[in-house]
């Protein structure tokens, strides 16, 4: 066969990886799984459950409820469970304790001085162009701008970097770009140094206030001990006064420690990136979104509001005998099912107790310790007793039939 000798050809210049959002994970579920019984009592799926005909089936002997397809045609679908409220995402949850621990949550704007933040800004564009050799040259112009002007201003750094890093890029305009391992090496030790300089101060330097301390616990939860004062100023200054502003804290969160909500701390990510988001959106690329969005960052990389349920196939039962082994990802799943139902019974009883306002405190104060009670006995149920329990409780009344029984018996004997 004749080929022409022009033949169409494409290069791949690059390639890059993001998580999936929450929109995203809904338009790729078929179901959203709410029954943490997977098997009904005769052995088949149950509806709405983690092994759903939706989902594809999980043997050969069932067809699948979306494609109609049997189990050797059948791809998979999955699903998703939606969370009642917002968690950490374990994956990012590293890099979500140095974006928090490097903030303040007076103001919400990085804990590192201006100069330094658009220093590597114009650093990584230039590493991005490919041009190594001329990355510490802007470190040299900002410090010749500071020595012939000690009291230089943030925009008078940030103009003098911009035209510097401006003529770098149009002398590098025809020049190829490859992220070779030379150009990623620097852009990492850049961002490294930056993290391990100029993030632990005590003071932020923007809103003056005292640095809240945060630390983590099981790469699960963070805990945040506030400063004992907060000092921010804003506006003009009106018949020689300031205007005093707590900022984003609550007056009573001074001085106190206390756990940080995945809610809190998202609150706290979103108005991070409205006031330093040109910066931390080359620290971060993944968080970037392309299309028509409200926002210009992706926060699912953080946090999670849904939990994705893979396919059945790729979770399958194993039965041996008439013993069945379920998979260790369906039994993680299904502890996150019945974890759901006792946080959304617990959410009811809270808002049922906000609405009953008219009646006594007294009342209120009684009716609901034992309403959260009945609501954990009917979801979780009571724990099983063994005969030991039994006996450690009542130790002092079985000795003291012991003892009356051993008198007894010396008595006898006398």
């Amino acid at each position: 066969m004749f080929i022409g000798k022009e033949i169409p050809w494409r290069r791949l210049e690059s390639i890059s990886f993001n998580v999936y959002s929450a929109e995203e994970i809904r338009k790729l579920s078929v179901k959203a799984i709410t029954n943490p019984q997977f098997l009904d009592s005769l052995g088949n799926p149950s509806v709405n459950g983690l092994y759903d005909l939706a989902l594809g089936p999980a043997d050969s002997k069932e067809v699948c409820g979306t494609c109609a397809q049997d189990y050797n045609n059948c791809p998979g679908h999955m699903g998703h469970i939606d969370l009642p409220l917002t968690v950490y995402n374990p994956l990012f949850f590293d890099k979500l304790y140095f974006v928090i621990r490097s903030s303040c949550l007076n103001c919400h704007m990085l804990t590192c001085p201006r100069a330094v933040m658009y220093l590597l800004l114009n650093q990584l564009q230039i590493v991005d162009a490919g041009a190594i050799e001329a990355v510490y040259e802007v470190e040299k112009v900002l410090n010749e701008l500071l020595e012939k002007n000690s009291k230089a201003t943030v925009d008078d750094i940030q103009k003098a970097l911009n035209e510097h890093t401006q003529i770098v890029l149009n002398s590098r305009v025809n020049c190829e770009v490859s992220q070779v391992k030379n150009v990623s090496d620097c852009k990492s030790k850049l961002i490294g140094d930056f993290w391990k300089n100029y993030m632990h101060s005590r003071k932020c330097p923007n809103c003056k206030a005292g640095k809240s301390i945060v630390r983590k616990e099981h790469n699960s939860k963070l805990i945040v001990t506030y400063p004992t004062a907060a000092l921010k100023t804003k506006g003009k200054k009106t018949a020689g006064e300031a205007v005093e502003d707590s900022g984003g804290l609550d007056d009573s969160l001074f001085g106190k420690r206390g756990f940080l909500t995945p809610s809190t701390a998202k609150d706290h990510v979103l108005e991070l990136w409205e006031n330093d988001g040109f910066f931390l959106k080359y620290l971060f690329p993944g968080l970037g979104i392309h299309g028509s969005t409200k926002t210009s960052w992706n926060l699912d990389m953080f946090f999670l509001d849904l939990v994705v349920v893979p396919p059945s196939r790729f979770r399958p039962i194993n039965r041996l005998g008439d013993q069945m082994f379920t998979n260790g990802q369906t039994v993680n799943l299904q502890a996150v099912l019945k974890d759901v139902q006792v946080i959304h019974k617990l959410l009811a009883l809270m808002a049922q107790e906000q609405v009953k306002t008219t009646q006594p405190i007294q009342t209120e104060e009684m009716e609901t310790p034992a309403s959260i009670t009945s609501a954990c006995e009917e979801t979780l149920g009571h724990s099983t007793r063994k005969h030991q329990d039994w006996f450690d409780e009542n130790d002092q009344e079985i000795q003291k039939l012991v003892d009356r029984k051993h008198i007894a018996f010396l008595s006898l004997k006398q």
